[in-house]
Formats: C-alpha cells, sequence, structure tokens
C-alpha cells in the first residue's frame, strides 16, 4: 500500500502500490488510459489524520506520523478505512508540545528504532526563530525505541519508549 498526504491538508489517502506498478507499466494509447482508470478507481480516502510532515511504514503495516498540531507521532493501522477520522484508529505513540514541536524526517536505525527530528520550523516561516541565543533549541533529534516493531524495511510489537537525544555543545 501506498499512503500519501498533502503538508497542507489533513486528509491521508491510500492505493494498493499493485495499480500503481501497473500504470507505471502500461503501455500507451489504450492500456494507458484502462490502467488509469483502474488507479483512480482504486485510491481510497482514508480519512483526517491533523497536519503531518512525515510518514514511515512499520514491518506489520502500520503507518507512523507526525501530526504537527498535536507535537506528536502516531501509529495508524489501516483497516480499510471509510473516509471518517483516522483519529479513531490512531496510537499516540509519543508527545511533548515543549519539546516535540514540527516531527519530521522519519527514519530507522537498528531496525527497531524509529528516529526522526522536531525542528520548530513554524517558528522559521514566521521568522521569530532565534539563532542569537544558544541557550535557545531550535531543533532536536528523537530515538523512539519501538522494542520488538521493525521498520518496513526489514521484515515483528511492545510499547515504545522514547527519549530526546542530548544537545551536542
Amino acid at each position: 500500500t501506498v499512503y500519501y498526504c498533502s503538508i497542507s491538508r489533513r486528509s491521508l489517502w491510500a492505493l494498493p502500490a499493485d495499480a500503481l506498478a501497473a500504470y507505471a507499466n502500461a503501455a500507451d494509447g489504450d492500456d494507458e488510459r484502462r490502467q488509469h482508470a483502474a488507479l483512480v478507481r482504486a485510491v481510497r480516502a482514508l480519512g483526517t489524520k491533523g497536519y503531518s510532515d512525515g510518514m514511515t511504514a512499520t514491518a506489520d503495516g502500520r503507518l507512523l506520523f507526525g501530526d504537527l498540531e498535536r507535537s506528536a507521532v502516531y501509529a495508524y493501522a489501516d483497516e480499510g478505512g471509510d473516509g471518517g477520522d483516522v483519529g479513531d484508529a490512531r496510537r499516540e505513540l509519543v508527545a511533548d508540545t515543549a519539546a516535540m514541536q514540527w516531527p519530521d524526517t522519519f527514519a530507522w536505525w537498528r531496525k527497531t528504532h524509529l528516529v526522526f527530528s522536531s525542528n520548530r520550523l513554524h517558528l522559521f516561516f514566521a521568522g521569530t526563530m532565534r539563532f542569537d541565543d544558544a541557550r535557545v533549541i531550535n531543533m532536536r533529534l528523537w530515538d523512539v525505541d519501538m522494542r520488538n516493531t521493525t521498520s518496513y524495511l526489514s521484515g515483528s510489537p511492545q510499547p515504545p519508549s522514547a527519549k530526546c537525544l542530548p544537545q551536542q555543545p
């Protein structure tokens, strides 16, 4: 499954990867038009989830995404989607309104560690991010030990624990 969303909207969408591949491999002409129509029909509106700027997935198929409004990271298990509120099917993994502003740029480390940044990008856009005081932390790197949950790149689950990595001088 391919999940996608716009950073400026709250909607989450999905489509089967094989439908996307069939369209990409279609010959020109009628086959391409048929595959395009099939691709459009295959798109599912999963619902609203909040604004996010990054997503990744686990080996067991859960989607992980940041929520800019709640300063949190959520896990979502796609149960078919009806276009309603994804919030009903999501589980908060970590949240910190003081230190985890704008969770973004998700990656996996050592198979079970979800790593991401929180960068207060909203302050940068507003022109209010402070670079003149070393005591002000504008960006952080987070390491969430997902226990025995692994990346979609590895090919299995206990609640996660999170820590903000120490700031280097």
